[in-house]
């Protein structure tokens, strides 16, 4: 329309009609605030939220919009991640953009219902031009500000936090923690930070011409050590929603490691990794509260593994670990026929590196059943699915002692007094 009103303006000069020139320019004028009014508006925004919460716990979100440029209606949303709910207000705003900037806030109120590490940072939001001289447009705006949803820990009745058994066993066991004994264990290579008196010369030098060293391994002293693996295959997580084998098995690791730490035992937690090996971080073996603190943050992390695995479940690192700490233990898992080779590669594995395999089988139907009705419940009773399971609980207690726990009908202090005393 411009380069239509300017040749009109040429034509006018040259044939000397001034009134149509005046009109002519009077409309290039209005054509121009008007294209200027619909040009596409400039977006900044800000909010302000807790940087950690717990899961359960409601918290305020409080943002601020700002728009300059454009005349017409904005819809403003702030992308909620589905693991939480909206309890009051509106994360969705539709405002009018006038002639002058413009400047709104607004308040609403999340509840958490998972833990992990979430990303506030989307703010989407679309443009209508009153004039229509453009056409609409969506668009987002990306300011990172991410969450941290700690996890509840259970809290078990102090009845059911019993590690006694009948069999009298010592209170110590060998750990990686403790001081080194005079007490032979293996021949192994040389790490960074292994003493020199340690070196074996004569096994050193079979190494031949690969000049790496190998070291005596000598048994430490010290308390217990308890490991915790949780199987994260995404196939072997059932349940509804977040209500699941992976979650509840997570709770129980929360559970009874602060139990375990405060009892003076080394707790340690990892991961089972896919068939690309990818690390996915351990917390190592250790004491008092400030491990607490580790597996706590390690678990708000963790994350099931969709893709598919094959082999050993453990990494090499859990293994060695196990083995040099004559750890017990704890594998957290939901058996079926779809992991019971991983399982049995597992058992194999770790049979002759840790004191004692424990396998916990978390039995998700109950989860399923309480949103399916009293029939599923009995249909899918623990009764049922223990007897469903006979045949693997005969090929895999070859390696593991095996408890079942079905988180609805079972709390967590009912599945650990079993590993207590398994452990004791």
């Amino acid at each position: 329309m411009m380069i239509l009103g300017g040749a009109v303006v040429v034509a006018a000069v040259v044939s000397t009609t001034p009134s149509l020139l005046a009109d002519v320019l009077v409309i290039i004028i209005l054509v121009g605030i008007l294209r200027s009014f619909s040009a596409p508006p400039i977006v900044s925004a800000s909010w302000e939220m807790p940087e950690r919460t717990k899961v359960g716990t409601d918290f305020d979100v409080s943002g601020t919009v700002t728009i300059s440029r454009g005349l017409g209606v904005v819809d403003i949303e702030l992308t909620i991640p589905p693991q939480f709910d909206l309890v009051s207000g509106n994360n969705v705003h539709a405002v009018f953009k006038g002639l002058g900037n413009f400047t709104t806030s607004y308040t609403f109120r999340l509840k958490s219902l998972r833990r992990g590490v979430f990303d506030f940072s989307s703010l989407k939001y679309s443009y209508y031009p009153t004039l229509g001289i453009t056409h609409s447009i969506k668009s987002a705006l990306n300011a990172p500000h991410s969450l941290n949803v700690m996890p509840n820990v259970p809290i078990v009745p102090r009845m059911s936090r019993t590690m006694r058994s009948d069999v009298v066993r010592s209170a110590t066991s060998f750990s990686r923690m403790g001081p080194v004994s005079t007490d032979f264990d293996s021949v192994r290579e040389y790490r960074y930070g292994d003493p020199y008196k340690f070196i074996n010369w004569k096994a050193s030098s079979r190494l031949g011409i690969t000049g790496k060293l190998a070291v005596n391994q000598f048994i430490r002293e010290g308390t217990k050590t308890v490991m915790f693996l949780v199987d994260h295959w995404k196939p072997s997580v059932k349940g509804v929603g977040e209500e699941n084998t992976f979650e509840f098995s997570l709770a129980l690791v929360l559970s009874y490691s602060r139990m375990l730490l405060e009892a003076g035992i080394n707790t340690g937690v990892d991961l089972t990794h896919g068939n690309d090996g990818k690390k996915f971080g351990m917390v190592l073996p250790g004491s008092g509260m400030e491990n607490f603190t580790r597996i706590r943050n390690f678990v708000m992390r963790a994350e099931p593994e969709p893709s598919v695995r094959s082999g050993a479940p453990s990494s090499y690192e859990f293994t060695r670990i196990a083995k040099e700490t004559r750890a017990s233990v704890i594998f957290l898992t939901s058996v079926s026929d779809l992991n019971v080779d991983q399982i049995m590669a597992l058992g194999r594995q770790l049979s002759r590196a840790s004191r004692k395999l424990m396998l916990v089988d978390v039995i998700p139907y109950g989860t399923i059943a309480k949103y399916k009705g009293p029939l599923f419940k009995i249909m899918l009773s623990k009764p049922i699915a223990i007897a469903e399971r006979q045949d693997i609980y005969a090929m895999i207690s070859r390696f593991f002692t095996i408890v079942s726990w079905e988180p609805v009908d079972e709390k967590v202090g009912s599945a650990i007094g079993k590993l207590g005393r398994l452990m004791a």
